[in-house]
């Protein structure tokens, strides 16, 4: 007797499943059923940084994110075709930095080396 039973509920099992995932299936084709669960993913609070609790929704941390990368990336665009002027610009720089480094290493060290106990101190005077 014991095998009708379980043929008796492996039976009602089945038909049991068969019923779930139909429903199931069902449930999920309907247009407001996919709907919510789209925008219940979208809303979805994420954390984004390992170090704070602070949480939002997963479409403004996407959102953010996209426009982030694009931003990047026309940043970089725009530095590529001024690189030329750049460059002459930060030689400019350079060139006048290096003369102020100087001007301030010989004035300390000519001042300091005229007391008892020669020392050096720099002080950088900004010449613009």
């Amino acid at each position: 007797m014991s095998n009708i039973n379980e043929d008796i509920n492996s039976t009602i099992t089945s038909a049991v499943n068969s019923r779930v995932e139909a429903a199931v299936l069902e449930a999920i084709n309907s247009g407001d059923t996919m709907k919510n669960f789209v925008h219940a993913a979208l809303n979805t609070k994420v954390s984004t940084t390992g170090y704070s609790r602070e949480e939002k929704p997963l479409i403004t941390h996407l959102v953010q994110t996209t426009v982030q990368e694009q931003a990047k990336q026309v940043v970089a665009e725009e530095i590529k075709k001024a690189e030329t002027q750049i460059r002459e610009e930060v030689r400019k720089a350079l060139q006048e930095s290096i003369g102020i480094i100087s001007d301030s290493l010989v004035d300390g060290f000519v001042s300091n080396a005229q007391g008892r106990y020669p020392s050096i101190e720099v002080n950088f005077r900004d010449n613009r």
